[in-house]
């Protein structure tokens, strides 16, 4: 790269800075129009379309940081995605998810579920991303679960979510996994069921693992689960359960001890 070259980046950082000041400032319009019309000139006329992308993404960020999140949807809709047309796969479906987080918080949870259906998750299957596409099926089941779409949830999380993190040896995830299809099978009121994935499937993992946090959080789940349950002798095997996460949480100083006991103080045990 020439000299004027690395001068004219270096201009182009600096505005960039500007720009974020004039959004924490409230005066969004006007850090739209410096990056687009001293910031964006810059990377383009140098051929740099994926730079100009970021430095976008940039401003994008910080006006959804603003709070003002379908104004940083546009930049990302009008500006960022057409500039990564043809380029990295793997960048464009890192930007559409991006697209999806936005609509998913605006709520607009059928045009982020279409997206990651049909642009995200194929991209991610070219590339033979089985991870990605996990965590793609696994957001549109979170939709579902929204949309009180229990069996579907349900069926994506454990057909086909679960069996890739099994098959990646994802202990994690799996862990993860187990705890959203004992919680869909605990809202349909299948108890048993449910408890037996969090003791069998889920509390096995995190010990393994020696997750303190995890385990701590899934036993208080666990006893929920019992609480919501109620047959004979499952609050007192609740209360007990939630007595030694709280301890052991406390004992070792994890952020759950607060969390539980909070619970704990609520139902009065």
């Amino acid at each position: 790269m020439t000299e004027a070259g690395r001068a004219a980046f270096q201009g182009a950082e600096a505005l960039l800075d500007v720009a974020e000041a004039l959004v924490e400032s409230g005066d969004r319009a006007a850090a739209v129009e410096v990056v687009l019309q001293q910031v964006v000139p810059v990377y383009e006329a140098r051929g740099e379309l994926r730079g100009a992308a970021v430095a976008l993404s940039r401003l994008a960020d910080a006006i959804e940081d603003a709070g003002a999140l379908a104004e940083s949807l546009g930049i990302w809709t009008e500006q960022i995605l057409p500039r990564l047309q043809g380029g990295e796969h793997r960048v464009r479906a890192e930007a559409l998810e991006r697209v999806a987080d936005l609509l998913e918080a605006l709520g607009r949870y059928g045009e982020a579920l279409e997206l990651t259906r049909d642009e995200v998750i194929p991209i991610y299957r070219a590339l033979g991303d089985a991870r990605s596409c996990a965590l793609g099926l696994g957001r549109i089941a979170e939709i579902l679960s929204r949309w009180d779409k229990r069996g579907a949830a349900l069926a994506m999380w454990r057909d086909e979510v679960l069996p890739v993190f099994k098959a990646l040896g994802d202990a994690r995830s799996c862990a993860l996994v187990a705890g959203k299809i004992a919680d869909l099978h605990q809202a349909g009121g299948d108890h048993e069921e449910s408890l037996r994935i969090r003791r069998e499937e889920q509390l096995p993992i995190y010990e393994l693992l020696g997750d303190g946090e995890s385990l701590a959080l899934a036993r208080a789940n666990l006893a929920i689960n019992l609480i919501a349950r109620g047959a004979e002798g499952d609050a007192e095997e609740a209360g007990a359960i939630l007595r030694r996460a709280a301890a052991e949480a406390e004992r070792d100083g994890l952020d759950a001890a607060a969390v539980i006991r909070r619970y704990m103080d609520r139902r009065g045990i």
